[in-house]
């Protein structure tokens, strides 16, 4: 399992809700469901607007934490925001506004998006605060099991791509040492013993030595319907080849 990887966008102004909300998530972390990552840990002397793009270009998830210090931060709000929006809008993360104090966020360009917690209610505003950030927690619990899964899918289909592409070559590899055994014997027809067992013999073909005899009647015929090999009985009503 891959973690996903969070990016907290908050004004410094928030910074105790960021906290709050990190606690709130510790069991996602000790899970190693997620990896986290804000702008506190940008190391001294660092270039530290390049990593912030850097992390926000890598994150699966963007968490924007909506006050009116976020809304009144140009780097933020003009910044930041419309960066995680374009990604969001590309389908290359999620972008989740979490609105933490009392503003008017229903007229900026999240207000299309799903925010948290349920119905948009301030975490500021809440009669138990603890209660709030459970349901922010449930809710971005949801989404990450969802990416998670997705990109199981995901590695899985790259897997079954990348096999189907092996086994492409390996066919490739053995129809091609199959024609260059027969055209070292133009004029003789083999049977796909005979092959198997003379492979050694012509330099590069040696690897048929090893394949199972139905693999290589396999790869004959194969060879035979793209018109490359001839085929016949022979005496025994067994099936022979040979290169075109």
């Amino acid at each position: 399992m891959k973690p996903i990887r969070i990016f907290f966008s908050y004004a410094h102004e928030d910074e105790k809700f960021r906290k709050e909300l990190e606690k709130h998530l510790s069991f996602l972390k000790r899970s190693k469901k997620i990896i986290g990552w804000h702008d506190r840990r940008i190391s001294a002397g660092a270039n530290w607007e390049q990593e912030i793009n850097d992390n926000i270009d890598q994150a699966q998830v963007i968490l924007m934490l909506i006050s009116p210090d976020f809304i009144n931060s140009d780097y933020c709000y003009e910044t930041e925001s419309i960066r995680a929006l374009e990604k969001h809008n590309k389908g290359e993360a999620l972008v989740i506004p979490i609105i933490i104090r009392p503003c008017l966020w229903t007229e900026t360009p999240f207000q299309s998006l799903q925010a948290l917690p349920t119905d948009g209610v301030p975490v500021s505003t809440s009669s138990n605060p603890d209660e709030a950030w459970l349901n922010v927690a449930q809710g971005l619990l949801e989404v990450v099991n969802e990416r998670i899964k997705r990109n199981e899918e995901a590695d899985m289909d790259d897997e079954k791509v990348e096999t189907v592409v092996s086994k492409k070559t390996e066919n490739k590899e053995h129809e091609d040492q199959i024609l260059k055994f027969l055209s070292a014997y133009k004029k003789y027809w083999f049977s796909p013993v005979k092959i198997k067992s003379m492979a050694d013999k012509v330099p590069g073909t040696k690897d048929l030595t090893s394949l199972d005899v139905n693999r290589i009647i396999e790869y004959c015929e194969a060879l035979v319907q793209k018109d490359l090999l001839n085929t016949m009985l022979n005496a025994k009503g067994n099936k022979i080849y040979k290169i075109n």
